[in-house]
């Protein structure tokens, strides 16, 4: 499979540069560097024309019903949900030209450690007490409704596409997907109903097998950068690395747990989330408190520390870090 797509991605334009894909063990994969590498090194570079994702999706003919009946209700489409449409509608086809970067994809399994399909049970026995407990409450019923809206639009669509494999697409646009500005693909995608039509989601075969820049571990890594320019998307080193180096991104770039938690299943050890206010109760005649809070985290199955605040004289409001969510 690996071979397959790195000489796929070549046919069609790309460069793939001194770095292969390799297996890491316990079933993981990534790609590493076959040679010593110079900083600013370009490892990859693949066409926006290679690429899928929700230019694609809003091309389909699922796409253009859902787009058709958005701009006649004033409602707008999620370009999340057209990506996951682009992946459906491929692999429906018999044969498509995206065989190889399809066949590359995790199976539905291989996703179960994101909230999306966590159990029930197991997903409020870890979040209880967390706002992002509502967060994948509403991301669910988000996919529930996108397919929902799709089956009413295009007649053909639940025929073609289980309410199962949906999911399944979803979880992949959520989890390996990149945000690009819009005006790399011309005029005609900002003009349609879509939320943020500013930026596109896509899915960039190669590239999404990037895996995070973990904190420091005793493997070798060599941290990149990505940037959409000349109609391509490409991959460079940030600094010199060495040969047998995992090239790794940067999933989270600041973002608030909650979402590293709901697109990757995990989030960063020392992550922190936005400031909440907290009204909780106390003496008036102390002047300070410090709560520690601990929850079982079932799916880490670790004990870990998930709040801990100071709280001062008052009405009992304070400003706190909130649920680190890890």
């Amino acid at each position: 499979m690996g071979h397959a797509l790195v000489r796929w991605v070549q046919r069609r334009g790309g460069v793939v540069d001194g770095v292969t894909i390799a297996s890491l063990g316990d079933g993981q994969r990534g790609l590493v560097l076959a040679r010593d590498v110079a900083a600013d090194t370009t490892l990859l570079s693949v066409p926006l024309a290679s690429c899928g994702g929700s230019v694609r999706g809003a091309a389909t003919p699922a796409g253009r019903a859902w787009l058709a009946a958005c701009a006649a209700s004033g409602a707008t489409a999620s370009p999340v949900a057209l990506a996951a449409v682009w992946l459906c509608e491929e692999r429906a086809k018999g044969a498509s030209a995206f065989a190889p970067f399809l066949a590359s994809l995790p199976g539905r399994d291989a996703l179960g450690h994101l909230p999306l399909f966590w159990d029930n049970g197991a997903l409020r026995t870890a979040l209880r007490g967390s706002p992002c407990l509502g967060h994948v409450d509403a991301q669910r019923r988000s996919a529930a409704r996108w397919y929902a809206d799709l089956a009413r639009c295009d007649g053909g669509w639940a025929a073609r596409v289980s309410p199962r494999t949906f999911a399944w697409a979803v979880a992949c646009v959520l989890s390996r997907t990149f945000r690009a500005p819009a005006s790399a693909f011309g005029a005609a995608y900002g003009a349609l109903a879509v939320d943020e039509p500013e930026s596109v989601v896509l899915l960039v075969p190669l590239v999404d097998m990037l895996n995070h820049a973990a904190p420091a571990t005793d493997a070798p890594a060599a941290p990149c950068a990505w940037a959409v320019a000349g109609g391509a998307f490409s991959v460079a080193t940030t600094g010199r690395a060495t040969r047998g180096a995992e090239a790794t991104i940067e999933y989270f770039s600041g973002r608030a747990p909650a979402h590293a938690l709901l697109s990757y299943g995990f989030c960063g050890e020392t992550s922190a989330s936005a400031e909440v206010r907290l009204r909780v109760p106390f003496p008036r005649d102390r002047r300070g408190l410090v709560a520690g809070l601990e929850r079982r985290d079932a799916h880490r199955s670790k004990r870990r520390r998930v709040v801990r605040c100071g709280l001062g004289v008052g009405d009992g409001a304070a400003a706190a870090t909130a649920l680190s969510l890890f």
